[in-house]
């Protein structure tokens, strides 16, 4: 099959959703498929232009200009070029798939759509955001032949709206369970790290006044790049030394900086699937995760500790309670073994599975 995945930021903006289209196109691949990407030519941290075409372990990208905000980019979609493959799978809810409301009749493959989050990432535009949910998605959904959830509280939004109900399948993403693991091990200490993107909605600021409150002697390490001025403030606020801001650093240090940490921690007040949490317990880590839906449904099915990090001293006594456990030692071993279901193969399968069937309908 010929495949063209659409995403709004992809190589080289490093990101969840990004490492989830790489991860499946890796895949797809190496199953023996022509895979592309196409994704926009700018990218939103710092609006840097990029070139028209590239490419990424032998993926071939096509980025494409536009105009308005990140949040909904409007773009022209070169049908021709879309009409060469046999599979158009779109990433996220946002403008590419509303424009299938009234381009699909001339889409001559398959449409997927993969949710990630949907677009209630933060309450901005909250308004806005629930007359689509309620008039646009609806009707957008409509002209997709297979949606993926990629969490169960995707599926239950989706599932309320979605015109087929035939149409919805829970796909929850895999994950590369090594991408954190050292090249040497390392003698773990109590500190506690946070890997993710520098944004709004991730609530970094919160995490970082629950932990001075705990004064535990540990440290703090915040990885990721800056998203929205979240860094800069943070940098301006005179922090201690007890909290290390690492900013962006490649995926060989922060595997070394996980292996001497004991503790994954995100404040995050939302989350379409919890990716980083994840990769961080197949590293070993025991997660400390915002009471949002979907690190609930991690923390249920696998272990660690839930916390509201808008509440003042939430963090404290879980810290507290995490260091008297007898199982302190073993715990990150044991979450190891438990994240193991999250196996790419297996989720890629699924989604080839499904193009193959909508593409054996097509045919008849």
């Amino acid at each position: 099959m010929r495949i063209l995945h659409y995403v709004r930021q992809f190589h080289p903006s490093v990101g969840g959703i990004q490492d989830v289209v790489l991860q499946i196109a890796r895949r797809q691949k190496a199953a023996g498929h022509h895979v592309e990407v196409m994704t926009l030519d700018r990218i939103f941290a710092d609006n840097e232009k990029l070139p028209a075409t590239d490419e990424v372990d032998g993926i071939p990208i096509t980025r494409v200009p536009f105009r308005g905000i990140r949040q909904y980019p409007l773009l022209t979609l070169d049908l021709d070029t879309v009409n060469r493959f046999d599979v158009f799978h779109i990433h996220c809810v946002d403008s590419m798939l509303d424009k299938m409301i009234y381009l699909r009749h001339r889409i001559r493959g398959s449409v997927f759509l993969t949710t990630h989050g949907l677009y209630f990432h933060t309450e901005k535009f909250a308004r806005i955001k629930q007359l689509f949910y309620r008039f646009i998605t609806p009707r957008a959904l409509a002209k997709v032949d297979k949606v993926f959830a990629c969490s169960r509280n995707d599926y239950e939004l989706i599932g309320k709206i979605i015109p087929d109900p035939e149409r919805l399948m829970l796909v929850e993403n895999g994950v590369a369970l090594d991408k954190f693991l050292p090249a040497a091990p390392a003698e773990r200490t109590e500190d506690l790290v946070y890997i993710g993107r520098m944004a709004s909605h991730k609530n970094v600021d919160a995490l970082v006044d629950r932990f001075l409150e705990a004064d535990t002697g540990a440290r703090l390490h915040l990885v990721g790049r800056d998203f929205d001025g979240t860094l800069e403030r943070l940098q301006a606020r005179n922090l201690p030394e007890s909290i290390v801001i690492h900013g962006a650093i490649d995926t060989d240090a922060i595997a070394d900086l996980v292996a001497r940490c004991r503790y994954f921690v995100s404040a995050s007040s939302f989350e379409g699937f919890g990716l980083s949490a994840v990769e961080a317990m197949g590293a070993g880590l025991i997660p400390i995760l915002n009471d949002i839906p979907p690190f609930r449904e991690l923390v249920e099915g696998h272990g660690g500790y839930l916390i509201d990090f808008n509440a003042p001293g939430s963090l404290t006594p879980v810290l507290d309670a995490a260091r008297r456990s007898p199982e302190l030692d073993t715990l990150g071993e044991s979450l190891q073994r438990s994240v193991r279901g999250y196996s790419w193969d297996e989720k890629v399968n699924a989604m080839l599975a499904q193009y193959q069937q909508s593409r054996a309908g097509l045919a008849s």
